[in-house]
């Protein structure tokens, strides 16, 4: 045979063969369709619907038993009528909208553009993260309800320094207000405890009858109780005004009611 003919049979012949190994590793056998539907089921029970349907599309292989296939896309259908879907609005912070957006939920990456069409997430408690290559970004948690369907949702994104930004100042008047709440409560307590002594010690038990040290100690002890009341609000109203920013950073998500 001549060389070249024997290279293009002994390349068709390869070929084939890849062909063959790829049929095979795509076919799933009898055991991996009930493993797949098995697996959908357990999924479905922690409302993982999304990797159920994965499963279940893969139990939809002409290999696998006619039964299961129609076991399988029951469920599909059933799945996709549990799944929430959001239809999400992306705007920027002058009110423009945004299609050139990513989308994490949970940490896991779901969309990497918006074009009005519905997004499905799982039933159930979710973070969601909203990032522009422009540079903004927001961050919401989200309630999604089972059956619940194209559910409008606006997102106003802001510029990722001004979040973090809004972060660390909050978190600073977190850490401020503590430390003042920490003195006030401390001077409160020296204060008291310099009262006290001064009543037993040189007043006589009564405020009106002290000495001169008694007088000083009543005296410091007054200035210690002011100390501590502007101390103690102050540092309630720096730490609670710092939780609102800490809350507020990447909070600009308005969620509609259900159509």
């Amino acid at each position: 045979m001549p060389l070249r003919a024997a290279s293009f049979v002994a390349f068709c012949l390869f070929a084939c063969g890849l062909c063959w190994a790829g049929r095979a590793a795509a076919d799933p056998s009898k055991q991996d369709c009930v493993s797949a539907n098995e697996k959908a089921q357990a999924l479905r029970q922690r409302e993982s619907l999304q990797a159920a349907r994965d499963e279940l599309v893969s139990c939809l292989a002409a290999t696998c038993p006619g039964p299961v296939r129609q076991d399988c896309a029951d469920r599909i259908i059933e799945i996709d009528r549990a799944t929430p879907t959001f239809v999400f609005q992306v705007m920027d912070p002058a009110g423009r909208e945004l299609t050139d957006v990513t989308l994490r939920v949970d940490g896991a990456m779901v969309a990497e553009h918006f074009a009005g069409h519905a997004v499905p997430i799982d039933p159930g408690s979710h973070t969601l993260v909203f990032s522009s290559p422009a540079g903004y970004a927001a961050e919401e948690a989200l309630v999604a309800h089972e059956g619940e369907k194209d559910r409008p949702v606006r997102i106003v994104l802001r510029p990722v320094r001004t979040l973090v930004s809004q972060r660390i100042v909050g978190m600073s008047a977190v850490a401020v207000g503590g430390a003042g709440i920490v003195i006030g409560s401390v001077l409160g307590i020296l204060a008291k405890t310099t009262y006290d002594g001064a009543l037993r010690d040189d007043c006589g038990g009564n405020a009106q009858t002290c000495n001169a040290a008694g007088v000083r100690d009543v005296s410091a002890a007054h200035a210690q109780a002011t100390g501590a009341t502007v101390g103690l609000i102050a540092g309630s109203v720096l730490a609670a005004g710092g939780v609102v920013l800490w809350a507020t950073a990447n909070r600009d998500v308005h969620v509609l009611p259900s159509l």
